[in-house]
């Protein structure tokens, strides 16, 4: 018997995106990623580049989801 796995990393023959957005649902940015993308490898280079603009993720994306703070602002980010 295999062992579940989320998949919301899974290769997908249509484009994905990377999501930011606020707390109230407002938009701050969306990457638009190329069918059949490393999705897993977009959201850690996301989460990277936030994090060398000051913010931290709250715990790990395995879900394609994250909370991410800067200071006592927090934002979403989700694949």
């Amino acid at each position: 018997m295999g062992r579940y796995t989320f998949p919301v990393f899974n290769t997908s023959n249509r484009p994905r995106y990377i999501v930011v957005w606020d707390l109230h649902w407002k938009l701050l940015e969306c990457q638009r990623l190329a069918p059949a993308a490393d999705l897993s490898g977009a959201m850690t280079a996301a989460i990277d580049r936030l994090e060398r603009e000051g913010w931290r993720a709250e715990a790990t994306p395995e879900y394609g989801f994250v909370f991410i703070r800067a200071g006592a602002e927090r934002v979403a980010g989700r694949e």
